[in-house]
């Protein structure tokens, strides 16, 4: 009977590990099967891209488009501002020519610009500090309409001009 008892016992035990090696007579077949399964497995490489990834990857090209939106907007209106100037020097340059051709308007005058609606001219002066009774400064200027103070000047021409040709200038 205790052959049998043996027998009976021995089919109880699993092989653990290499075959031939017997489990321990107090493990039995429901914790030797926990052991095997709480033996650390290998996790296989990751070849796919995390969800977490994906997001961080989504703010930084925003992030970047939005940069770039931003300077682009600037640079337009930087470009526009530029090519503002530009027209209102070359108005200044025709209009200051006009003035030495058929002489200056009177001292604190203001007129508009035909060829440019939004934009008006403006002239002031004072007298030179170099002969005060033969020459006047005159400070000729571009200016948006309707002026103020938020407005600055487009383009300003300083001319030390003769006092005979200011007030011969007629519209």
């Amino acid at each position: 009977m205790s052959a049998m008892t043996n027998a009976t016992n021995n089919d109880n035990y699993r092989f653990l590990g290499t075959p031939g090696r017997r489990a321990a007579p107090w493990v039995t077949l429901a914790e030797s099967d926990l052991a095997i399964t709480k033996q650390p497995q290998k996790i296989p490489p990751r070849n796919a891209i995390t969800l977490i990834e994906v997001v961080v990857g989504l703010v930084l090209l925003s992030t970047l488009l939005t940069v770039i939106l931003i300077s682009t907007g600037k640079l337009h209106r930087q470009q526009k501002a530029a090519i503002q100037k530009l027209e209102a020097v070359q108005i200044l340059d025709e209009l200051a020519s006009d003035f030495f051709r058929e002489g200056f308007p009177n001292l604190d005058a203001t007129g508009p610009i035909e060829s440019q609606p939004k934009l008006i001219w403006k002239q002031t002066g004072q007298p030179s500090p170099i002969a005060p009774d033969r020459l006047v400064n005159v400070r000729l200027s571009i200016l948006q309409s309707p002026i103020s103070e938020s407005n600055p000047q487009l383009a300003t021409l300083e001319i030390l001009v003769q006092r005979d040709q200011i007030g011969r200038y007629t519209q």
